[in-house]
C-alpha cells in the first residue's frame, strides 16, 4: 500500500464513505431523520461498520485502479458484491429478508443476534485476508492488454 498513488487512495476513500453511507443510513447506525432505531445499537456495531467500510474501500480500490493508474478488469464487480453482502449480513441480519423468512422473527432474535459479533469478526477477517492476498499477488501476473486484434 506504500506504493499506492493518490488516485488509488482517493478511490479507496470514496468507496469507504459510499459503503458506510449505503449500509449505515438504512440500518440507522448513521443517525438520519428517516430511519430511527427503536433500540440502542450494540457497542460493536458502529466500529464494525467503520472497519468493514475501510477494508472494503481498500479492497475495491485494488480492482478499480492498478498501481500504474490503469483500470483493471479482473473482478471488481465480484469484490464489490462480496463486500456489500458482508456488510449487509454483518450489520443488519434482522433486516435480511432471507433470515427472517428462514428463521422467523423469533429465530432471528434467538439465533442471529447472538451471532452478529461473530459475523462481524468473520467479515473483518475475510476482508483482511482478501485484501492482503490481493495486494501481495496484484503485480505478479501482468496480462497483456488486448486492443482490437493486437496484443500489446
Amino acid at each position: 500500500m506504500r506504493t499506492w498513488s493518490a488516485r488509488r487512495w482517493l478511490a479507496a476513500a470514496a468507496v469507504s464513505v459510499g459503503v458506510a453511507l449505503a449500509f449505515g443510513l438504512p440500518t440507522g447506525l448513521i443517525p438520519n431523520p428517516v430511519i430511527t432505531l427503536g433500540e440502542v445499537p450494540p457497542a460493536w456495531s458502529r466500529p464494525s461498520l467503520v472497519v468493514i467500510s475501510l477494508l472494503s474501500g481498500a479492497l475495491i480500490a485494488t480492482y478499480l485502479t492498478s498501481p500504474a493508474g490503469d483500470p483493471t478488469r479482473d473482478g471488481g464487480r465480484r469484490a464489490g458484491l462480496t463486500a456489500a453482502a458482508g456488510v449487509y449480513v454483518t450489520i443488519c441480519p434482522t433486516c435480511t429478508l432471507l433470515a427472517a423468512t428462514a428463521l422467523g422473527t423469533g429465530g432471528v432474535v434467538t439465533w442471529m443476534q447472538p451471532a452478529q459479533p461473530l459475523l462481524a469478526v468473520g467479515a473483518v477477517g475475510v476482508l483482511l485476508l482478501a485484501l492482503s492476498r490481493r495486494i501481495r499477488t496484484e503485480g505478479r501476473c501482468a496480462l497483456p492488454t488486448v486492443r482490437g486484434n493486437t496484443v500489446t
